[in-house]
């Protein structure tokens, strides 16, 4: 009976070690169904620089555009776009956002912070979530684009040869005493309030002293209208479109004193600036905005004048979109400019000394 009760013994250990065995052994089937899963795929974004083409070309009004042409199979419009443009190794515009106009990928450059000819680089960037991917490389001449139409209706007189003389530098006896007169003064009808229009898209910058300011923030232009008086409805901050009837010239002046200034400074349109100037409207955020001094002077301060950026473009070359100047007006200005400044090539890079 002992060898019976230590046999059943030895078995129920056996029994008890075999249990415990078991119970710690690895489960095959289930390490082959963890080993059969496959691991969380990360899409690799991958775009080929065959995929983007920039070039310089232009919008109505809007000068100079870097456009951008996609030819990618990736959806570009769920990544953030931007591009720097530099000059000489110089970042002119930082962090310009890109944008869809008329169908089209574009980015802004801003054309008077350049003189044709400039050799440009262009840097888009795309990013994801605040990390950048992908880079293309671009450099490019600028030239000039038309971006503003004839001021006067087309039946409306006037003439640039009835001051003399017009549009001159080296002129110590100016009666504006900065030795040169860089504007055109336009003569229109004597006793008349001709009407004036807007020749480009712009924002009221200024009227100070009968002199209306407009400036053009996708081309960095003042386009000034001296001896102006504003209309109802005319005021600082006013955005105006081609066409807007601005102003009436005032009779007993007789003229307009007409000129492109390109302000010596621009700052980046920011809640900042928006703040400080509070006419300026939100929608122009990233683009670039003027500053003609550091106390908003008048824009016949000596520094204008003296801006080489006059002597390679006196109003007459690259502006106007030409179907829109009454008949040969501009070859009108172009001999008079000659004829008053024999010593100036167009375009010219330098003042004269």
């Amino acid at each position: 009976m002992k060898n019976n009760s230590l046999l059943k013994s030895l078995l129920f250990i056996i029994y008890i070690l075999i249990f415990i065995t078991a119970c710690n052994m690895p489960d095959d089937n289930i390490q082959q169904s963890e080993s059969d899963e496959e691991p969380e795929q990360v899409e690799e974004i991958s775009f080929s620089h065959g995929d983007i083409v920039l070039r310089i070309g232009t919008l109505p009004y809007r000068g100079a555009v870097l456009f951008i042409d996609y030819d990618g199979e990736i959806a570009i419009s769920e990544y953030e776009l931007i591009v720097d443009i530099a000059l000489n190794d110089t970042v002119m515009q930082q962090d310009m956002l890109v944008e869809y106009v008329d169908g089209n990928l574009i980015a802004e450059i801003i054309d008077l912070m350049y003189l044709p000819g400039d050799e440009l680089d262009f840097v888009l960037k795309i990013k994801e979530k605040d990390n950048e991917i992908y880079e293309y490389y671009h450099s490019e001449q600028l030239q000039r684009y038309p971006w503003k139409d004839w001021m006067l209706s087309d039946d409306e007189w006037f003439s640039v040869t009835a001051y003399s003389p017009n549009f001159k530098y080296n002129f110590p006896s100016c009666g504006n005493n900065l030795g040169a007169h860089s504007s055109w003064d336009i003569m229109t009808t004597t006793g008349k309030a001709v009407r004036v229009n807007s020749g480009t898209v712009g924002l009221v910058y200024r009227i100070v002293n009968e002199n209306y300011e407009i400036y053009n923030p996708y081309v960095g232009a003042v386009v000034q209208y001296g001896h102006t008086m504003p209309v109802d409805g005319i005021y600082a901050g006013k955005i105006v479109m081609p066409g807007d009837h601005i102003g009436n010239v005032i009779p007993a002046d007789r003229h307009i004193h007409y000129s492109i200034i390109r302000p010596l400074k621009y700052t980046k349109i920011d809640k900042n600036v928006i703040e400080r100037f509070d006419y300026i409207p939100e929608e122009l955020m990233g683009l670039y905005w003027c500053y003609l001094n550091q106390f908003q002077a008048s824009v016949y301060d000596a520094k204008y004048y003296r801006d080489p950026f006059y002597f390679h473009e006196p109003t007459t070359l690259g502006y106007w979109y030409e179907e829109t100047l009454p008949v040969g007006v501009k070859e009108e200005m172009l001999e008079l400019f000659e004829k008053h400044n024999p010593n100036v090539t167009l375009p010219a890079k330098a003042p004269l000394e």
